[in-house]
């Protein structure tokens, strides 16, 4: 499959890799080309450093059609404008989007958008912990 990944911190770099390692084609960007420290250099990835606001970057990453987005920033807001964005403009069929706040999470999915949300994985997982 082609992926796209929009954000490189802890989590983008290490799908990034562990996707690539399955046999995936995968595409990251970022503004910050530091991040991509995290990833390894194993040339199955492609890093892209730039704006993901610019149409000149997204264009490039979604020149090829995706089979998924992946949008995974670390701003709430900023993942659900990129999101609804590609799904939209590049007709990606499937775009998961990280999304802090549970309410806004569930708002988005019902829109059609595929949300994961770490504080109700957190929340569910401590409470079955506490038992």
């Amino acid at each position: 499959m082609k992926i796209v990944i929009v954000g490189s911190g802890r989590l983008g770099a290490g799908l990034a890799m562990a996707l690539a390692k399955q046999g995936h084609q995968v595409t990251i960007i970022d503004e910050i080309e530091a991040k991509f420290r995290n990833i390894e250099s194993s040339g199955l990835i492609r890093k892209m450093t730039g704006s993901i606001f610019s149409d000149e970057i997204l264009s490039q990453a979604f020149g090829d059609p995706a089979d998924v987005a992946i949008v995974v920033t670390g701003k709430d807001n900023v993942n659900i404008m990129i999101g609804q964005f590609i799904r939209e403009k590049y007709r990606v069929a499937r775009v998961i989007v990280r999304i802090f706040d549970p309410p806004v999470a569930e708002v988005y999915q019902n829109l059609g958008l595929e949300t994961i949300c770490p504080t109700t994985f957190a929340m569910t997982n401590i409470l079955k912990l506490v038992g």
